[in-house]
C-alpha cells in the first residue's frame, strides 16, 4: 500500500471506521501510514454508529389514530423511536480526536435508504437533499474542500523542539513549556498526570500529519499530542 500510495496524487485521507474495537486498532495504523507518505488525514467519519429510525415517525400518526393512543403515549412513542441505538457501543471517534487533533468528524447511521440509493444508481443526497443525513454528507464534503485547500495554501506546521541547557520545550521560537507540564497533557489511556517525574525530558519529537506531533519520554513513554492542545494560537 505504501508504495502504491507514492506513486498516486492524494491530496488527503477520510479516515472511517466503525464503532468496534478492532476497527479503531485499524485507523491507528492506517493514519500512521499515511503520514509516512505525507497525505494528511483530515477527517474522521464513524460508519454504523446507529440505528436511523426517523423513517418510523411518519406512521405512528396512523398508528396512534388505530389504537386511540391518548397524546401522552404518543409523545412517549415518539421519544423511543428517535432514540439513537448504539447496536455496536459507542465507538472511539472521540478518543481518536483526542490522539490525533483531527477537528472534523461526523456519525453516520446504518439507514436501508443510502444502500438503495447506491443499488439504483442514484446518490442518496441526491435523492434525499433535505435530510439530516444528506446535510452530515454534505458538511463532510465541504469539509474535505476546505482542509485540502488549507494545507496547499499553508505547510507551516509548529516547529516543537526540546532545548536541554534551559530544560524547556520550545515552540515556534517564542512559547516554551515546563517538560512536565506538556506530559501531563497527554491524554493517553498509559498515562498518569499526577505521577510524572519533574525530571521528565523530550528524547524525540516527530510531527504526525498537520494535526499532532509524537514525543518519546525519557521513561519509555510515548505520546500523541494534538497541536490545539499546546500550541498558542493553533487553529
Amino acid at each position: 500500500p505504501l508504495s502504491q500510495m507514492s506513486n498516486l496524487q492524494i491530496d488527503a485521507a477520510v479516515i472511517v471506521t466503525t464503532p468496534q474495537r478492532l476497527s479503531f486498532v485499524d485507523v491507528v495504523k492506517g493514519i500512521e501510514m499515511f503520514d509516512k507518505v505525507g497525505i494528511p488525514s483530515v477527517a474522521v467519519v464513524e460508519n454504523m454508529a446507529y440505528v436511523d429510525s426517523s423513517e418510523l415517525e411518519g406512521k405512528i400518526d396512523k398508528f396512534a389514530a388505530k389504537h386511540s393512543l391518548t397524546d401522552d403515549a404518543k409523545s412517549e412513542l415518539l421519544e423511543i423511536v428517535q432514540e439513537n441505538d448504539k447496536i455496536f457501543g459507542d465507538g472511539f471517534r472521540q478518543r481518536l480526536l483526542d490522539m490525533w487533533g483531527i477537528d472534523n468528524s461526523y456519525s453516520l447511521p446504518l439507514n436501508k435508504d443510502v444502500a438503495k440509493q447506491a443499488d439504483a444508481g442514484l446518490p442518496y443526497v441526491l435523492a434525499n437533499p433535505e435530510t439530516e443525513l444528506s446535510k452530515t454528507f454534505k458538511e463532510l464534503a465541504s469539509a474535505v474542500i476546505s482542509e485540502v485547500k488549507k494545507a496547499k495554501e499553508d505547510d507551516n506546521l509548529p516547529n516543537i523542539r526540546y532545548d536541554p541547557p534551559s530544560g524547556m520545550v520550545v515552540i515556534n521560537g517564542k512559547q516554551k513549556m515546563p517538560p512536565v507540564e506538556l506530559r501531563r497533557m497527554c491524554r493517553s489511556p498509559a498515562n498518569d498526570p499526577k505521577n510524572v517525574p519533574d525530571s521528565i525530558a523530550p528524547v524525540d519529537i516527530v510531527p504526525l500529519g498537520r494535526y499532532a506531533v509524537s514525543i518519546l519520554w525519557t521513561d519509555g513513554h510515548q505520546s500523541l499530542m494534538p497541536y490545539r492542545a499546546f500550541v498558542e494560537g493553533y487553529k
